[in-house]
């Protein structure tokens, strides 16, 4: 979360409880409430709202209010960077705090952050990423994938997948010839009504372009196919791309008719 940049904000649903009669309150003239007492755990939870720089939620009922004004959040925001003073990466964690000019205005921001230097991932790393988004159900949207297969059943049932990616996600080097190039790694994966892996296919690719192709990738997007043949029980697939540079990944879900669904 820390570098995905993620703020985290706690909602407590229960909103606002009803007192018992037998702490003295006439609940005939009204009622007296008050949120519910969280529990040891949800108050550690909680210690992660503010150091994304979300915002904790509890003891109200407009819950639907609060979940927009998150979603609000997400929508405008500055992203502020700066290099340290302090070169000592010990992995420990520095407090930051940013101050506006006019006092009307209140800056949001996660509290601090831990100083471990920014390496390039490795290989292996980038491996266990990329087996992670086969499996993780949530999407993956740093790289744009669109994707439908079409199913046939003779002689073999096989899943002949089209995948459009959006080249503005990938990292193009410029050759000395005057042409880009990027590396792209595309994944399909077949799953069992249990969620088990029991088909794959892996497909690595040096896309190598003049100007005048990159251009029109750039507009209509770059297409492959691939062709991966799918066991009787797989009742549903996803197509993961990833840029072998940079590391962004995109995933695309298809369902047993080779429809794509989000």
């Amino acid at each position: 979360m820390w570098q995905g940049r993620i703020a985290v904000y706690n909602v407590d649903p229960r909103g606002l409880e009803v007192v018992h009669e037998n702490v003295g309150v006439n609940l005939a003239t009204g009622g007296f409430f008050a949120p519910p007492d969280p529990a040891t755990a949800e108050l550690v939870f909680e210690q992660v709202a503010p150091q994304t720089g979300g915002k904790i939620f509890r003891g109200l009922n407009d819950l639907d209010a609060q979940i927009a004004q998150s979603v609000e959040d997400g929508d405008s925001f500055y992203a502020l960077s700066y290099y340290p003073s302090n070169h000592v990466w010990n992995g420990k964690f520095r407090n930051i705090r940013v101050v506006m000019r006019n006092p009307e205005l209140i800056a949001r921001t996660r509290n601090g952050y831990y100083a471990t230097p920014e390496l390039a991932p490795t290989y292996r790393d980038l491996d266990r990423l990329l087996s992670r988004a086969v499996i993780n159900p949530l999407s993956y949207h740093a790289l744009d994938v669109a994707a439908h297969a079409k199913i046939s059943a003779s002689p073999t049932r096989t899943a002949h997948v089209t995948v459009d990616i959006d080249p503005a996600g990938l990292h193009w080097q410029v050759q000395q010839t005057q042409k880009r190039s990027c590396e792209v790694t595309v994944v399909s994966a077949g799953f069992s009504s249990n969620g088990k892996v029991v088909a794959y296919n892996v497909k690595e690719l040096q896309v190598v372009v003049d100007d005048k192709k990159y251009a029109q990738l750039t507009k209509d997007g770059m297409v492959m196919n691939l062709a991966m043949q799918l066991p009787p029980e797989v009742v549903r697939m996803r197509v993961v791309a990833r840029d072998s540079t940079n590391g962004n990944i995109g995933t695309a879900d298809l369902t047993p008719e080779g429809e794509q669904f989000h």
